[in-house]
């Protein structure tokens, strides 16, 4: 036997606050912890297609800001539930933590160094504080940069990846294909 439970808020027992609310999609609010099943934000792109600087871009702790460049447009978007990725970052729907991962190979045949920097940004997309960042040596050998972390973000918020551009793009002609970055709420 199946037995079906048809409700659009779940409350606490002792002070009825609501504990979760699904809207008439089926998606669930903000105010919810419990993120498992298909409508769990989340998303997962590769392959850079297209940079771009940040327009007006104000960092607070670096002064390199205006050599920062973002990846705006990747090749393939794999997975794109909530509405978390748009034009090439993360845009958070909701406060909450955020489980981010962004990850660049680096193809041998060059002596140029190579960047990967992750910023995280208010929900203009200009100001904000650089997360992460790390460069390879310049000595033609193959290379994977990496970040993996949780942000505590508010509504709005947004995450980008890309490079210094005092160091040489990222392409995907140039063994670039592994260039990957994804996200997800988690509570």
């Amino acid at each position: 036997m199946t037995s079906i439970l048809k409700v659009s808020q779940i409350q606490d027992p002792t002070n009825s606050n609501t504990a979760l609310s699904i809207d008439s999609s089926g998606n669930v609010t903000s105010g919810q912890k419990l993120l498992y099943g298909s409508n769990q934000p989340m998303f997962s792109v590769r392959g850079q297609n297209g940079n771009a600087a940040i327009s007006g871009l104000s960092l607070s702790n670096t002064s390199d800001e205006g050599n920062t460049t973002y990846i705006n447009s990747f090749s393939q978007i794999d997975v794109n539930r909530g509405s978390l990725y748009s034009n090439g970052r993360l845009v958070a729907p909701v406060n909450g933590i955020y489980e981010i991962s962004a990850r660049s190979g680096h193809g041998s045949g060059s002596t140029n160094y190579r960047a990967l920097v992750v910023i995280k940004l208010d929900s203009n997309g200009t100001t904000g504080e650089e997360i992460y960042r790390v460069w390879t040596s310049n000595d033609y050998a193959y290379y994977t940069l990496s970040y993996s972390g949780f942000l505590e973000l508010t509504a709005g918020e947004q995450v980008a990846v890309g490079w210094n551009s005092v160091y040489m793009p990222h392409t995907t002609s140039d063994h670039e294909g592994a260039t990957v970055f994804s996200a997800k709420l988690i509570g």
